[in-house]
């Protein structure tokens, strides 16, 4: 089975990151592993920090 539409989708999701930088938000998550197929796995980014 291939991972290209899950990749696809998550790419997808992301599209808004650069709005947000230009907002000067600098916490948010990057990925919801519940959401994402991979339950357990969460990232956020808190400034210059990641958070896995």
């Amino acid at each position: 089975m291939s991972d290209a539409p899950l990749l696809a989708a998550a790419l997808d999701a992301r599209r808004s990151l650069p709005r947000l930088h230009a907002e000067q938000t600098d916490a948010y998550r990057l990925f919801h592993g519940s959401v994402e197929g991979h339950p357990g796995l969460t990232i956020d980014r808190y400034g210059e920090l990641l958070l896995v």
